[in-house]
């Protein structure tokens, strides 16, 4: 047995939640694309200067991850594979 592990705890099966390692993927690309979408934004000229534009990204970025955060808890546990 390992050190972490108890006994009479079942493991969930396969597909049952995502891994960290699913969340973290998933997230980047969420991220990647959000700041593709403000690449295009700046390009068309929507902003005034850096100071807007950065401030625009982190909010976005803020609530994205809240977002992806949310998702991720279920009753007060976080659900993307953590042993918490």
């Amino acid at each position: 047995m390992r050190m972490f592990e108890f006994p009479g705890r079942k493991k969930p099966a396969a597909g049952d939640k995502p891994s960290g390692k699913d969340f973290m993927a998933e997230t980047k690309k969420a991220h990647e694309t959000l700041f593709a979408r403000f690449v295009e934004r700046v390009e068309a000229g929507q902003f005034e200067d850096f100071g807007s534009f950065y401030g625009a990204l982190q909010e976005a970025s803020w609530q994205l991850l809240e977002e992806r955060c949310k998702k991720s808890f279920r009753n007060g546990k976080l659900y993307a594979g953590s042993s918490r």
